[in-house]
């Protein structure tokens, strides 16, 4: 494999450590031939994957998250706790994998690329489609691969690995329930591909930072997040949706909205009761962000149908994915309470690449 991107230390190369999580990868069948998420993934690579391909693996350590779940449970407390660790054992290792579930992959990379800002080394997510125990497993080569990018290039972001790409964690999406390709992402171009080998683009990388989260005041700082007590909520615009929806959200105290609107951020220049409801949120002090059903593309307010999203506070998410918006609110939410003021002001600034800036979207 090629290595056009290795300004990694040579001399002295410290281990990848691979935390599992849990998902599709490491499942088996139960007694009623259900697959579930089960601990000890380490022994069952060991037992499924070849020996030709381990002979290729880096030197590596493994981590296990217990108990073991399927990404569809994951939860704030889960992304805190990887934070954590990622932090705890950060001076200990070059690079990091978190194995886990394709269903909330990209909720959990954006949230640790916000969690994590300023890191100097790679965060890789990855999984697989099918489990490691089947013949026609992703998951093994999936695994080699991300290592590989782990251990031998210096990628100072997290990133999401699958299918022979390298993404961005923040700018991906899970389209696919069951092919190969599961995850895009639409608005920013690859780090990395592998076709024979691994060829990567530091350009289009964060560049690297001198990781200050690793000071005590710091990790003292991300504990005291409590993520766990926030509440986020998407709202998926409908033709009719009631807008009861939104005045329950905002009786039920939640600190942020996602708006998924039509096209460029559209919601309909006469849809007079839901700018109505937006308009009480904003007054509550709910900080609502629009982003667009479409995965390419961004918000645009140029449009007639747009202006009262303006008019009642709605912030202009640009080219966000939902991970993105949902995660980078969780995230605001937990460092700034409810000042929205704030909050508004760092929604619409690029704080780990997951957006464009608007003089970029020309």
């Amino acid at each position: 494999m090629t290595s056009e991107f290795t300004d990694k230390n040579t001399l002295m190369p410290q281990p990848t450590l691979i935390i599992y999580t849990g998902g599709t990868i490491g499942m088996e069948k139960n007694a009623q031939g259900i697959y579930t998420a089960t601990a000890g993934f380490e022994a069952l690579a060991k037992r499924t994957i070849a020996a030709s391909i381990w002979a290729q693996m880096p030197a590596h350590d493994y981590l296990e998250i217990k108990p073991a779940i399927d990404s569809a449970d994951m939860t704030p407390m889960i992304w805190q706790q990887l934070a954590d660790l990622i932090i705890e054992k950060y001076a200990d290792y070059d690079s990091f994998i978190i194995l886990h579930g394709t269903d909330t992959m990209a909720y959990s990379a954006s949230m640790l690329s916000f969690l994590l800002g300023g890191i100097d080394k790679p965060v890789i997510l990855t999984g697989a489609q099918i489990p490691l125990i089947e013949p026609c497993s992703d998951g093994a080569t999936n695994l080699l691969v991300a290592l590989q990018l782990a251990a031998n290039y210096k990628i100072p972001e997290v990133c999401i690995y699958f299918a022979n790409t390298l993404f961005r964690g923040n700018r991906a999406s899970k389209i696919s329930t069951s092919a190969m390709i599961a995850f895009e992402s639409a608005n920013y171009p690859m780090l990395a591909a592998f076709e024979n080998q691994i060829k990567c683009f530091p350009n289009r990388c964060l560049p690297a930072e001198t990781p200050t989260f690793l000071a005590t005041t710091d990790k003292q700082r991300i504990k005291s997040l409590h993520l766990d007590k926030l509440q986020i909520a998407v709202i998926y615009l409908t033709p009719a949706m009631p807008c009861e929806l939104i005045h329950a959200m905002i009786d039920a105290h939640v600190n942020g909205l996602v708006l998924v609107s039509y096209g460029s951020g559209n919601v309909g220049s006469h849809n007079t009761p839901l700018i109505q409801a937006l308009q009480t949120a904003h007054e509550h002090g709910i900080v609502t962000v629009n982003v667009s059903q479409c995965s390419g593309g961004h918000v645009s307010h140029q449009y007639a149908a747009a202006q009262p999203l303006i008019r009642a506070g709605v912030v202009n998410g640009e080219d966000m994915t939902i991970e993105a918006a949902v995660t980078k609110l969780y995230y605001l939410s937990a460092v700034y309470g409810r000042d929205s003021h704030k909050i508004k002001e760092k929604c619409q600034q690029n704080l780990r690449g997951e957006l464009t800036p608007p003089q970029s979207n020309c």
